[in-house]
């Protein structure tokens, strides 16, 4: 549990950030740290492992120079968007999982059922239900967090536990939370000061009786939610740790510790870990718990890591946005000493083995440009393929020594471009790459599926790529197509099918910026020949808003059951697909509220629709209305 206290003078600046974040706010355009001179290769591992520490007096000389510095890292908060546990295939079993990225890798979610109940976070409260059709009943509501405020004479507190996500596994829900602690108070001398704590926890509950949850244990460590993954029962969490002050004879001012029951105990320094190139004074921890017992099983941190998190079966990997500065030697233009500038957006990637509960650091990397997020990486056969946007600014300096002024001036040329780059896993070098693709285009979704890969683009049109991986020193692009409007979710919908979710946009009003959005866009798209992709289908609703285009968990949707369900507007939405009639709407369950927190499941013949107060049920035989039940 990290205390950070400070005068009222900076108490407005923590006060800023969220109750579930760090406690002072991150710069809105943080400034880059990396600086290079001449010719630099952005793409090349940048150390052969990371610096490996013996003690914490290691950590503060690193920290203190992190401080000085500015932040290079742009954290990116579209964390996250992910996939079908199916992968494309029909699934088999009887009931829907969360909207997965990797198979067999289970990401949480507000909402998860067993197949036999329902299991919720609502509000405070976790909501557990019998799935029973139209006989569907609540069976529980059991307290699990709480926000309050008290106010003294001389002082104010703020203080909760705020849930997040949850997970199932067998008898054990595990329910994550971001716990914060604010004190504003007047000190002896009549000085207001400031007092903030704040770390995750989780908490394991036996849902053996569904009737009656009872906690098993609560368990966490230090920083604010940055990812979660759960494999086999055991549930890593990656979390991030700023560090803004410290006092060099406390480690517990620095150093990140782990919770059991409120207790913490600092992480072994034989267990920290150092970035080649730190960018800020942020730590990276990772720690894995199993849920059958409740137990911390391992933990890693690294000082400098990102917070952008894919994790397969065998590999775990953090990435974090950087800046990479190249300068000119100085030359003389009339009377002025010239300097060229040029930067640009970087990618610093680390790789951490996974097994049996832990976590092995290994190599780090580095790419040109900037990520989506989680889905702009994936590994394969001992290769992480990774999609970017490189973008940056160039510009001049004309410095006259004699007057003792400098001008500068920017370059108005337009110098973003998309690229695939292919690493090798072990080493996180560089073993082949496609670059320059889509001038002054971005990437606004990706999709790996073997040995290819899909991806958008926009600025004016939305160009789907589709790139042979096979040969990863020499990706080829095979296919560029050409549609209006852009996909913020790519799926493989099945074998030569991949379906898009994004928006149509007025193809008048052209680019991204400032352009006139028509509404929700669906598209399938036929990628059975792989040199000419096209689409099959598109539709175009009447909604401009959906959590769907910004959370993956948020979609329901199997080729096996032809079902796409995701909250729009109002209300939720099931369609179909069939060559011969392309999108049809099988439902639309109105809900009368905005649909952030909505999800669709299927369970059986049954579709259930949980909504802010209310659980809709369908049956799947005809897609008729069978049953509501409010909680």
């Amino acid at each position: 549990m990290k205390r950070i206290i400070i005068t009222l003078l900076f108490a407005a600046m923590a006060l800023g950030t969220s109750a579930c974040g760090s406690s002072v706010e991150t710069p809105d355009t943080p400034n880059p740290t990396q600086y290079e001179e001449g010719n630099y290769a952005y793409n090349q591992a940048v150390s052969g492992s990371l610096t490996y520490i013996s003690d914490y007096s290691v950590l503060q000389e690193t920290l203190k120079t992190a401080q000085k510095a500015y932040s290079g890292i742009r954290y990116n908060t579209a964390d996250s968007a992910a996939e079908s546990t199916m992968d494309g295939a029909a699934r088999e079993t009887e009931y829907s999982g969360t909207n997965v990225q990797v198979e067999g890798v289970d990401e949480g979610d507000i909402i998860k059922t067993d197949g036999e109940y329902i299991y919720m976070v609502s509000g405070y409260e976790l909501v557990i239900f019998r799935a029973d059709g139209p006989n569907t009943v609540e069976v529980s509501r059991t307290p699990i967090g709480y926000s309050q405020r008290t106010d003294g004479d001389n002082d104010w507190a703020y203080q909760g536990k705020n849930p997040s996500e949850l997970y199932i596994y067998g008898d054990r829900v595990a329910v994550v939370y971001a716990y914060y602690s604010y004190h504003n108070y007047e000190n002896a001398e009549g000085v207001w000061q400031y007092e903030n704590e704040s770390y995750l926890t989780v908490d394991i509950y036996d849902v053996s009786d569904p009737a009656a949850p009872s906690l098993a244990g609560t368990l966490g460590q230090d920083g604010s939610q940055t990812a979660s993954r759960m494999m086999d029962g055991k549930l890593y969490v990656v979390s991030t740790l700023y560090v803004y002050d410290f006092d060099e004879e406390d480690p517990a001012t620095y150093v990140p510790g782990v919770y059991r029951d409120g207790e913490s105990t600092l992480i072994d320094a034989q267990s920290i870990y150092i970035m080649p190139n730190i960018a800020g004074a942020s730590y990276a921890v990772i720690c894995v718990y199993d849920i059958e017992t409740a137990q911390l099983l391992s933990s890693q941190t690294v000082l400098g890591a990102g917070d952008t998190v894919y994790m397969n079966e065998e590999s775990l990997y953090l990435a974090a946005q950087t800046q990479v500065e190249q300068k000119s030697a100085p030359y003389t233009v009339s009377v002025y000493t010239v300097t060229d500038h040029s930067w640009r957006s970087a990618t610093e990637i680390c790789r951490f083995s996974v097994s049996e509960g832990t976590v092995t650091p290994g190599a780090v990397g580095r790419v040109e440009g900037r990520l989506d997020n989680q889905f702009s990486m994936d590994e394969y056969e001992g290769r992480l393929r990774v999609v970017t946007t490189l973008d940056g600014y160039d510009y001049k300096s004309y410095v006259d020594e004699a007057m003792g002024f400098e001008n500068i001036v920017y370059e108005d040329d337009d110098v973003r471009t998309c690229a695939l780059n292919v690493f090798d896993a072990e080493t996180m070098s560089v073993a082949g790459s496609v670059t320059g693709l889509a001038p002054g285009e971005q990437v606004y979704s990706v999709r790996f599926d073997g040995d290819w890969a899909y991806f958008c683009t926009y600025e004016t049109i939305d160009p789907l790529f589709a790139v042979d991986i096979a040969d990863p020193e020499n990706p080829k692009v095979t296919s560029e197509f050409e549609i209006s409007g852009f996909s913020e979710y790519l799926h493989v919908w099945k074998d030569g099918l991949l379906f898009g979710l994004g928006r149509e946009i007025e193809p008048s009003t052209g680019g991204s910026e400032g352009s006139t959005a028509a509404g929700m866009k669906l598209v399938m798209f036929d990628i059975s020949d792989k040199a000419d992709v096209t689409a099959k289908s598109t539709l175009t609703i009447d909604e401009d808003w959906s959590e769907a285009l910004y959370n993956h968990k948020a979609i329901l949707i199997d080729a096996g059951k032809n079902i796409i369900g995701f909250p729009a507007g109002e209300g939720y939405d099931v369609y179909g697909w069939t060559a011969e009639r392309g999108f049809f709407l099988r439902a639309r369950i109105e809900t009368g509220a905005w649909g952030w927190g909505m999800r669709g499941l299927y369970i059986g013949n049954y579709i259930y629709v949980v909504s802010d107060s209310k659980v809709t049920i369908l049956d799947t035989d005809d897609f008729i209305l069978s049953a509501v039940v409010d909680y």
